[in-house]
């Protein structure tokens, strides 16, 4: 028998707030426009047929369950775009999406001081979410501009993943399935303008939410060490290899890291070194200039 709207709606709500999730009117929504195919609760009808609300039903209770959305809908939002995701595949988040605009403010300024032809490489590629972003956003922004991508990863289903969201949305991007701490031999020295790059660095020792230590995996959650610097710090080395000498690496970082990486990257011979806050003033992003 058909279900009013608003009664499902409302159901959802509840149980998603009382599983603790605080973004649940939201979370309601996106469940809601998924699974009943109109886009919010005021285009649909006033009554859904029992396989629509079977499906948000379901839905609902896998998100008070505590399965990410993304796990739940097989699909991730990032910035404009909304790019594949399968298990195992780290989950793209909405503060990573800050390092898109820094790295699109650095090649702005590149084209504005005349560079030619702006290659950029992504370490860590993941989901290729990055990448997809600054693909899809620059050619409207930039359409007369030359761009090329490069991005390496070591996990078989992130590249895989990869794959299919560079296909759709940078599809002249090229994808390396290797170490991005070992780069001798994989790209050529010091030939890129820009690094950018989200990798492991969560300290060892840190409690995650269930939602994350359940659903994304642990080798592109842990920086390797007790403080979680030790593959920044190797990005560090692997970016001062592949970048030219006008050069920029920007990267996402734990909030406790910043100091100890505008450190390093003096120690291992950057010109430049700062670290740039989040919107809710935390350290997050290193940026450094060779």
């Amino acid at each position: 028998m058909p279900k009013a709207t608003s009664v499902i709606i409302k159901s959802v709500r509840d149980q998603l707030a009382e599983a603790g999730i605080t973004s649940y009117a939201r979370e309601a929504e996106l469940i809601f426009r998924h699974f009943s195919g109109y886009p919010h609760q005021y285009a649909a009808p006033s009554q859904l047929d029992d396989q629509a609300v079977a499906r948000i039903l379901a839905a609902s209770q896998k998100r008070s369950d505590g399965v990410p959305l993304q796990a739940i809908f097989g699909e991730m939002y990032f910035r404009y775009l909304t790019l594949e995701y399968k298990p195992g595949v780290f989950i793209v988040r909405p503060e990573t999406e800050m390092l898109v605009d820094l790295a699109k403010q650095a090649i702005h300024q590149k084209l504005a001081q005349g560079s030619g032809p702006i290659r950029v490489l992504e370490l860590c590629l993941g989901s290729g979410a990055i990448t997809a972003a600054l693909a899809s956003e620059l050619a409207a922004e930039e359409p007369e501009a030359k761009i090329s991508y490069v991005g390496v990863e070591i996990d078989s289903a992130a590249y895989q993943v990869a794959a299919i969201n560079l296909r759709r949305f940078a599809p002249s991007a090229r994808i390396l399935k290797a170490d991005a701490l070992q780069l001798a031999g994989i790209v050529a020295e010091h030939s890129f303008d820009l690094v950018v790059c989200n990798p492991p660095y969560i300290p060892e020792q840190r409690q995650l939410p269930a939602e994350v230590i359940n659903y994304d995996p642990a080798r592109a959650l842990f920086g390797g060490s007790d403080d979680g610097l030790k593959i920044p710090q190797g990005i560090l080395a692997s970016a001062s290899y592949a970048l030219n000498d006008r050069g920029v690496l920007i990267m996402e970082h734990d909030d406790t890291q910043g100091v100890a990486l505008v450190n390093s990257a003096k120690e291992q011979g950057y010109q430049e070194a700062q670290t740039i806050r989040d919107l809710n003033a935390r350290d997050r992003f290193l940026v450094a200039k060779i």
